[in-house]
């Protein structure tokens, strides 16, 4: 006898037994019901339950579910008591969402606590695509001394940074240690942000700033950020444009700084 004719005999004889009479079912509407007759679904195409407590179910070729406690019959019903869960993909998004405890094929009010969507992240319900979480990353960048007319000629000893990018705020930190500067002119800046800044609120926050040689004449020393660039520019404290910037020529030759700056990308 065929090892496929060997299968076949098994399965009857499994079905024929009155204790396992429900192990597979399948109701007139193509539903499968496993251990379980299957809840009387409508609308999807069809539904595979899982004893008293799963479910999967399809909805013409565009929606795929996974319920727990959940079955569909003219709106999401429990199946039993107890909380109820389901996980959607439709319409080229991915859903989550719980429902408190209820009453078996009473109806239920799903609290959506994540989408994931071509905005990004959303949470408990939220559809606003400028709140939806779409980044995060974090990396490394590499700062270097500039000027804002003509760069110096600079000999570095330390050249270290990181950064952290979530949505579009950018949390980075700096140390930028010379041992020569020769030449270059206008305004002292840090070049090479990982990212430029917002063109609509270009200034940042210091969360720490230390260092030696920052300025010449200058007892208390700032950065202040610029519009659309990846640069941060030298200032005094307190000042960010106008007469307290401070000249590239100023900065010492042997200069060190260390800093947290925190700002926001167009992206």
């Amino acid at each position: 006898m065929s090892r496929a004719r060997d299968t076949a005999d098994q399965i009857n004889r499994v079905n024929s037994s009155a204790a396992d009479a429900t192990a597979i079912t399948v109701d007139s509407s193509e539903n499968v019901g496993i251990g379980v007759v299957p809840k009387t679904w409508n609308v999807y195409d069809q539904a595979v339950q899982i004893g008293d407590g799963a479910a999967i179910w399809t909805y013409q070729n565009a929606e795929a579910h996974y319920s727990v406690n959940s079955y569909y019959n003219s709106g999401n019903k429990y199946i039993g008591t107890g909380t109820a869960l389901q996980y959607q993909q439709a319409a080229g998004a991915h859903s989550f969402k719980t429902a408190t405890s209820g009453t078996a094929n009473a109806a239920i009010s799903w609290n959506t606590k994540v989408d994931i969507d071509s905005d990004g992240l959303k949470f408990n319900g939220d559809t606003a695509a400028a709140n939806a979480l779409s980044d995060y990353e974090e990396g490394t960048w590499t700062p270097t001394l500039l000027g804002a007319s003509s760069n110096p000629t600079v000999g570095y000893v330390l050249q270290t940074g990181h950064y952290t990018k979530i949505g579009n705020t950018v949390n980075l930190y700096c140390r930028l240690q010379t041992n020569s500067r020769s030449g270059g002119s206008g305004t002292a800046l840090i070049g090479g942000l990982p990212f430029a800044h917002n063109s609509a609120r270009a200034g940042g926050s210091l969360g720490y700033i230390s260092g030696v040689n920052l300025g010449s004449g200058f007892a208390q020393f700032s950065l202040s950020g610029d519009p659309v660039s990846s640069t941060i520019r030298y200032v005094q404290s307190g000042d960010n444009v106008g007469s307290n910037i401070i000249s590239v020529t100023e900065v010492g030759s042997t200069h060190d700084i260390v800093f947290t700056y925190t700002y926001q990308t167009n992206s």
